[in-house]
Parts: C-alpha cells; structure tokens; sequence
C-alpha cells in the first residue's frame, strides 16, 4: 500500500521547514494516524520529547 493522495517523495519538501522532522512508515496509506497508530504516537512522542514538549518516559 502506498499513500495515493500525497507521493512520498514529497515528504522530503518538508524539511525545508525548521526543526522539521519526516518519517516514512512502509505498507501504510494516507492515514498513518490510523492505519498505524502505535507506531505514529511513537514518533510523535519521540519528536516531542526530543524538543522539550514532553517529559521522556
């Protein structure tokens, strides 16, 4: 399964924007949220820990 909506090689465009981050996740579509939900709030998590938003557990 690849994201239809979004190509991934667009990913990338984003880390032009500062302190940005991108993560690819294999066999998942558009709604990583959803389709992958462990392993998205896992990196959510690390991001936000990394950059002082939350305390790390």
């Amino acid at each position: 399964m690849q994201d239809v909506v979004i190509p991934p090689s667009r990913t990338y465009e984003l880390l032009d924007i500062p302190t940005a981050d991108a993560h690819l996740f294999n066999r998942c579509g558009h709604w990583s949220q959803v389709e992958r939900a462990a392993d998205f709030n896992a990196v959510v998590r690390q991001y936000l820990e990394a950059h002082g938003v939350l305390s790390p557990t």
